[in-house]
């Protein structure tokens, strides 16, 4: 979790950073002499990072999802490079890969290079921020805070590390609601509350999942976010145009539900507050 931990806040400072003016956030190890690398943002969006030490080159990983070889896809790079176009739009176009398949090769270059550079300065990092003079990313391929901390930590999950498994509660509800968000919370970590997983939120920066977490304590118990062996609980809160349930459970997990309206909502709202172990109709 610490790296995570390190992650969020890295990102959280990133985008607030970002917001105005596009640019890079250098990261240097406490006491180190220079950056081991940085990470882009434009438009309150993460839009790439770089990371001395990574060992897999986004190269390697567009030979993978097309099929191309090595020396195909260098030439396709200098292409761009040399006419200014961006190579991310130039492949779609040309039916090498799709928007989506794209968008989840580049996010996974970004979340590995940014975890490279919180490993590297696990004693800490100073950071600074140096403005660029143009933008220059398509907000396609640009991602949220949130969604970049997510995936970071289905990546951990999916190594067993730090993460741990989910609540029960997550694996079984999260697929049928219409937004859906589960927070780690973390003692003595600069940010309050860490995503580890979400369904249709990847839109959702990092102050606006601040507010819906102080408006879910606001109206939950908790002592409950830090016990080992507590029951589990729910409330709802209402956050913008919609309520949210709220499951509170051991660990430090908090699990947010927009629920779809009408019989749906309250089948979900009683499974929660009555019988923890019933089983979701979808």
């Amino acid at each position: 979790m610490p790296r995570l931990c390190a992650l969020a806040t890295l990102l959280g400072e990133l985008e607030a950073t970002c917001r105005t003016t596009a640019g890079r956030l250098e990261i240097t190890p406490l006491g180190g002499a220079s950056p081991i690398g940085f990470a882009m943002g434009e438009a309150g969006r993460i839009c790439w990072a770089i990371a001395d030490g990574l060992t897999i080159r986004l190269t390697d990983r567009l030979v993978e999802i097309t099929g191309l070889a090595r020396l195909e896809i260098e030439a396709l790079v200098a292409s761009c490079r040399r006419r200014g176009v961006p190579l991310g739009e130039h492949m779609v176009e040309l039916g090498l890969v799709s928007v989506e398949t794209l968008r989840v090769t580049l996010r996974r270059q970004i979340v590995e290079a940014l975890c490279v550079l919180v490993g590297e300065g696990e004693q800490g990092i100073d950071t600074r921020f140096v403005p660029a003079t143009t933008a220059s990313y398509l907000p396609t391929f640009t991602y949220s805070a949130t969604e970049i901390v997510t995936a970071a930590a289905e990546q951990a999950i999916e190594c067993a590390v730090e993460v741990g498994e989910l609540p029960d509660v997550w694996n079984r509800f999260a697929d049928h609601m219409d937004s859906a968000l589960c927070l780690r919370v973390v003692a003595d970590c600069e940010a309050p509350a860490i995503p580890v997983a979400h369904n249709g939120l990847d839109d959702l920066s990092f102050d606006d999942l601040l507010v819906l977490y102080r408006s879910a304590l606001s109206v939950a118990r908790p002592p409950t976010l830090q016990a080992v062996g507590v029951e589990p609980y729910a409330t709802v809160v209402r956050y913008g145009d919609r309520n949210w349930v709220v499951s509170m459970h051991e660990y430090g997990y908090l699990c947010l539900f927009a629920a779809p309206s009408g019989e749906r909502y309250v089948r979900l709202l009683s499974a929660l507050l009555i019988d923890h172990q019933a089983q979701f109709a979808a």
